[in-house]
């Protein structure tokens, strides 16, 4: 582990410590955590040293605010962790973890379309093993921890 990543890991590890459970969600710490995680794989060192920056920054931020809802959150996620994850889903394979609640609620929705329409068994069939291959996909890239959200 380098250098670089190392203090990385110390911010983190320091803002983990000073945040109370039911707040660590605000401050999207699986997403942070995976992002230090890959951080030596950027070959790019422009675009290293920018990430890094962005996360002093962000680490800076969450030190300097108490971010305890949802609005806060989200602009702490936009100004910081969506400009890293960019680059990390362009360069680096990383994808973005949809919540389990919206994932069954679309399903949910998109089942009842197909109800409605009375489509052939068949449909059903092809629906339902595009979102398992799905769901499979993102079992593995959980397991790789090449995934970001907001709120994770």
């Amino acid at each position: 582990m380098s250098e670089e990543a190392k203090c990385l890991l110390k911010e983190y590890e320091d803002m983990l410590s000073r945040l109370k459970d039911n707040y660590k969600k605000y401050y999207h710490v699986n997403s942070v955590r995976n992002f230090i995680w890959h951080y030596d794989e950027i070959s790019d060192l422009a675009a290293k040293r920018k990430i890094y920056d962005i996360l002093i920054s962000f680490f800076c931020e969450a030190k300097s605010k108490k971010v305890d809802d949802v609005y806060l959150s989200n602009d702490l996620f936009k100004n910081h962790l969506s400009v890293i994850g960019e680059y990390y889903e362009d360069n680096l394979k990383f994808v973005v973890y949809p919540k389990i609640w919206i994932l069954t609620v679309w399903s949910l929705f998109v089942l009842l379309i197909l109800l409605i329409v009375r489509l052939p068994n068949w449909v059903f069939l092809i629906y339902f093993t595009g979102l398992l291959i799905y769901i499979t996909f993102l079992i593995r890239k959980i397991y790789e921890k090449r995934v970001y959200t907001f709120l994770w």
